[in-house]
């Protein structure tokens, strides 16, 4: 493994693609770039790393990742992971942002308004959360924009999460159950008698 944690005057690491299966960069706080993509980490703390412009973090076995101390981050890539989720409300001045083949269920870049690359393909989204729904589309048409076919835009992808009630969404978010319709006693959703 690498040990930077004496380095604390570091503002580049570049160690991608050496079988490291641990990184420890809480020493490095004047870490302005951090390339460790096409490893074997499974953990990966950057909150002692607030200068972070650029980060890239693909190809590892991340199944979680925290970058809400990370408020400089312009470019951020995070694909082939296993993340299911993902914080970027604090990272308003991302511009490139890569995070497809994970097992993202919601995501949420309504609050980065400057991402004008943004891939995010082969995940388990249905709704993206964007800031605006016509930029969305045109970046999409555009080719700046990627994600699945089967993924939407949308402003907003509150929805309910009650299993029982019929228009139940597993990928809403936030959960809002006072939007769920439920059917009327003695039938089901689609209005057949039960008895």
């Amino acid at each position: 493994n690498l040990d930077v944690t004496q380095n604390v005057n570091l503002d580049r690491i570049l160690c991608y693609s050496n079988e490291l299966s641990a990184l420890n960069v809480s020493q490095n706080t004047e870490l302005v770039r951090l390339e460790c993509y096409a490893n074997q980490i499974t953990e990966l703390d950057v909150s002692q790393n607030p200068l972070l412009g650029t980060f890239y973090c693909g190809a590892n076995l991340l199944t979680e990742l925290d970058v809400s101390e990370n408020t400089e981050l312009l470019y951020f890539g995070f694909v082939l992971n296993q993340l299911s989720e993902i914080d970027l409300s604090a990272n308003i001045n991302l511009i490139n942002l890569n995070c497809h083949n994970n097992n993202l269920e919601q995501l949420d870049i309504s609050n980065n308004t400057d991402i004008n690359y943004f891939v995010c393909y082969n995940n388990n989204l249905n709704c993206i959360k964007v800031w605006d729904l016509d930029y969305a589309e045109d970046a999409d048409v555009l080719g700046n924009w990627e994600k699945d076919d089967f993924a939407f835009w949308s402003e907003d992808c509150t929805g309910c999460g009650d299993i029982d009630a019929c228009n139940y969404d597993p990928f809403s978010y936030p959960e809002d159950n006072t939007l769920c319709i439920y059917p009327e006693q003695y039938y089901d959703c689609d209005g057949n008698c039960l008895n």
